[in-house]
C-alpha cells in the first residue's frame, strides 16, 4: 500500500506578510497622513481577507493597494515592493500563478535596489517565486530559489531561525511532489536537529519531520532507517498522549503496512488495530478506508481471507462514498482492492477496480 501522505504534510508552509510578517510594512511618510493610514488599513484587510480564505475579495484589496502605493510612494519605495508582494500572494492562492509571479519578480527588483540580494525582504520573495515556479512546471527554477533563499536566511538570521525551517520544509516538498526522496530524506534530516532544538524532542514538529523521513526513506528503499525512524515514532507517541488521535492513526497506519511488507504479521495486525481503535472516532471515511484495507491486506497476505472479507468490504465502502477515489493515495491502492477482492474469490469486483485503475491513470 502506498503510505499514506498526511495532509499535514502536503501544505506548502508559504511565508509572508504575504507571507510571515506581521503583515504591514511601516510607511514611509508619503503625500499624506490620511493617505498613508488608507494604505495601511488596505494592507490589513488584504492580509486578513488571505487568512479567512477569502482570496477574490482580498486580491480586490490588494488591488486597490497597489495602485494607491503607486500614487503615493517612489518607483524605489519598499511599501510598493510590499504593495506588489501582497497581491502576488492573492493570485497565488487563487491559483493565478503567472500573474503572481510578475507580481513577485517585481517585488523582488525593488527589494533589491533598496535592500540588496542579501537581505530578508529579498528572500521572502524569492520563496514566493519559488512556490509559483513549482506550480508552473519549472521545477529546476523553484529548486535553485529555494536553495538561495535559505543561504540568504541563514546569513541574515543564523542557522536556527523559523525562515530556514519554512525554506527546508518547501525544498523537501519540492522534492517530494517530483519523486526525489533521497533528496527529500536529505532536506529533512537537515531540518530536524533545529526542529528539535526549537520545539523540543518530543513535538509536534519533530513527528512530523520524522514521519516524513519514515516515508521518504522507505520509497527511496532504504528499510533500516525507515525502521529507524518508526522506532521513533512509536516513542514519542508512547510519551505524547496528548498527540493529535489523527496523525497517531495514521502514522501507526504506515508502520503496521512496514511491518506486513517485512512478513512480520503479528507485529502489523497489532499496530493497525490499534490505529483503528484511536482513529475511528476521529478520522474521516477516506482515511478510515485506508486503514480498513490494510487491516485487510494483512490478512489477504497470510491467508486468512474470511478475516479479510468484513474489512475489505467496508473500506471499498467508505471510499466509493468518500467521493476523492482520484487522490493520488487512493489511485495507487485500487490494484490493491483488486488483488484482495481477486483472493477472495470476487473475480468480477477485482476487475472492476482494475479498470478504474486504468481508466484513472489514463486521464
Amino acid at each position: 500500500m502506498l503510505s499514506i501522505i498526511h495532509k499535514y504534510r502536503l501544505g506548502i508552509i508559504l511565508m509572508f506578510g504575504i507571507f510571515c510578517f506581521a503583515c504591514v510594512a511601516r510607511a514611509n511618510e508619503p503625500s499624506s497622513k490620511e493617505q498613508t493610514a488608507l494604505w495601511n488599513d488596505l494592507a490589513t484587510r488584504a492580509y486578513n481577507l488571505r487568512q479567512e480564505t477569502r482570496y477574490k475579495e482580498s486580491l480586490v484589496v490588494a488591488q486597490e493597494m497597489l495602485e494607491l502605493a503607486k500614487r503615493i510612494y517612489s518607483d524605489s519605495d519598499p511599501n510598493l515592493a510590499f504593495s506588489y508582494g501582497s497581491i502576488a500572494a492573492s493570485y497565488y492562492w487563487l491559483g493565478q500563478y503567472k500573474d503572481a509571479e510578475a507580481a513577485y519578480e517585481r517585488a523582488a527588483n525593488i527589494y533589491e535596489i533598496v535592500y540588496g540580494v542579501g537581505h530578508p525582504r529579498y528572500a521572502d520573495m524569492l520563496l514566493g517565486l519559488a512556490e509559483v515556479s513549482r506550480n508552473l512546471g519549472a521545477d529546476h527554477k523553484a529548486e535553485e530559489l529555494l536553495k538561495k533563499s535559505t543561504e540568504i536566511y541563514r546569513q541574515a538570521y543564523g542557522e536556527k531561525h523559523s525562515t530556514v525551517e519554512t525554506s527546508l520544509s518547501n525544498l523537501a516538498y519540492l522534492y517530494y511532489s517530483k519523486g526525489r526522496y533521497a533528496d527529500q530524506a536529505r532536506t529533512l534530516e537537515e531540518l530536524l536537529p533545529l526542529q528539535k532544538e526549537r520545539f523540543g524532542e518530543n513535538s509536534n514538529e519533530v513527528f512530523r519531520t520524522l514521519d516524513s523521513l519514515a516515508t521518504a526513506e522507505g520509497l527511496s528503499g532504504n528499510k533500516s532507517k525507515e525502521e529507524e525512524y518508526h522506532r521513533r515514532l512509536l516513542d514519542i507517541i508512547d510519551q505524547r498522549p496528548d498527540m493529535n488521535p489523527q496523525w497517531v492513526a495514521l502514522t501507526l497506519n504506515n508502520i503496521a503496512d512496514f511491518y506486513n511488507k517485512q512478513g512480520q504479521t503479528a507485529s502489523a495486525e497489532a499496530m493497525i488495530q490499534r490505529a483503528l481503535h484511536i482513529g475511528e472516532p476521529v478520522m474521516s471515511k477516506e482515511e478510515l478506508s485506508h486503514l480498513r484495507l490494510t487491516l485487510a491486506e494483512i490478512y489477504c497476505s497470510a491467508g486468512r481471507h474470511i478475516q479479510a472479507a468484513p474489512f475489505l468490504k467496508d473500506s471499498t465502502m467508505l471510499l466509493e462514498d468518500s467521493s476523492s477515489i482520484t487522490t493520488l493515495a487512493n489511485l495507487e491502492n485500487l490494484p490493491i482492492y483488486a488483488d484482495c477482492w481477486e483472493k477472495l474469490g470476487e473475480s468480477e469486483t477485482a476487475e472492476k477496480f482494475r479498470a478504474k485503475y486504468k481508466e484513472r491513470k489514463g486521464q
